[in-house]
């Protein structure tokens, strides 16, 4: 990905979302020819020259100190994953962008996995592929566990499989957070390959996926609330804490829980006994285990599936 593109674009999406009331800027009315703040009210807002200002959103300033950044971000407004990002579009390359990707889970990870019992959990690649799932996860994403194990993408289900919208409850809002991490990774390693191919890829299949690619969404989100569906125990109501246990990787890891005032324990119970009992529907088939419904979740397996290769992501 091109940085100066990326940059100029990203400060000009925040720029135009804001008007002069926003930041408290006497708004002299009339109708503007854009829409969103000038170019030269960032700037005085940021205490910087307009002539810097154009220069820094069209590329043309390779580095730009912390105070200047600050200033900025003040000025528009930016929240503290934006922040991040921006700095990543202007800050110096580093040996991260020349790390290659993660293709398997580490085995800690993965054992990590298959001892939560209490709602899905996965490891994801930074290119969103599902390195390793636990029982749940597959049961819920039960359309992702009938693919072959290296076209098992989070980014690919939720934008490319019309199954996702009836698994995700709020599709446009789990839509808007796939977009917004892959512009946070982007932003990481821009000289990635597998990820412009990935990118490039959702732009040329889904119309759904150029609309939040535009629109620059930017976030991280470490917790939170999901309500999945599955079309056997209806709605499933959960929390979930998002965490990335090691730089060097670029794994994301998400667990989620039964939201707490719902009745989320007891649906997963459902879908288990289903599960261990149903044999026809998903690739694997486990022990039956015992028949009484109040019985302990147990794991029926986890996967550690390698992502795909570098010439075919």
């Amino acid at each position: 990905m091109d940085r100066r593109q990326e940059r100029s674009d990203f400060l000009r999406s925040r720029r135009t979302r804001l008007t002069p009331h926003d930041v408290g800027l006497p708004d002299y009315g009339g109708r503007r020819r854009v829409a969103g703040l000038r170019r030269e009210e960032v700037a005085m807002l940021s205490s910087i020259s307009v002539d810097y200002y154009v220069r820094l959103e069209q590329g043309r300033i390779q580095h730009v100190s912390q105070s200047v950044l600050d200033a900025i971000s003040s000025a528009l407004r930016l929240d503290r994953d934006e922040q991040m990002h921006l700095r990543n579009l202007v800050g110096p390359k580093d040996d991260t962008t020349l790390r290659p990707t993660t293709k398997t889970a580490r085995a800690g990870l993965s054992q990590m996995i298959r001892t939560v019992t209490s709602g899905p959990a996965y490891v994801l690649s930074r290119h969103m592929q599902i390195l390793s799932w636990n029982y749940l996860a597959e049961l819920v994403f039960d359309e992702i566990a009938r693919l072959p194990a290296n076209e098992r993408n989070m980014a690919r289900y939720v934008f490319l499989d019309s199954s996702a919208h009836d698994t995700f409850v709020d599709w446009q809002d789990a839509a808007r957070s796939t977009a917004a991490y892959l512009r946070i990774v982007g932003g990481q390693y821009p000289d990635d390959p597998n990820l412009a191919t990935l990118v490039g890829e959702l732009s040329l299949k889904s119309e759904d996926f150029r609309r939040k690619w535009a629109e620059h969404p930017v976030s991280t989100r470490s917790f939170g609330n999901k309500t999945f569906a599955h079309p056997l125990v209806g709605e499933i109501p959960l929390s979930y804490e998002a965490m990335t246990p090691s730089s060097e990787s670029g794994e994301l890891v998400f667990v989620f829980y039964p939201r707490p005032g719902t009745d989320a324990e007891l649906t997963l119970q459902l879908l288990v006994n289903w599960g261990t009992r149903d044999c026809t529907s998903l690739p694997s088939c486990p022990d039956p285990g015992p028949t009484d419904s109040t019985s302990d979740i147990t794991p029926r397996f986890t996967q550690t599936v390698p992502e795909k290769s570098d010439t075919a992501d």
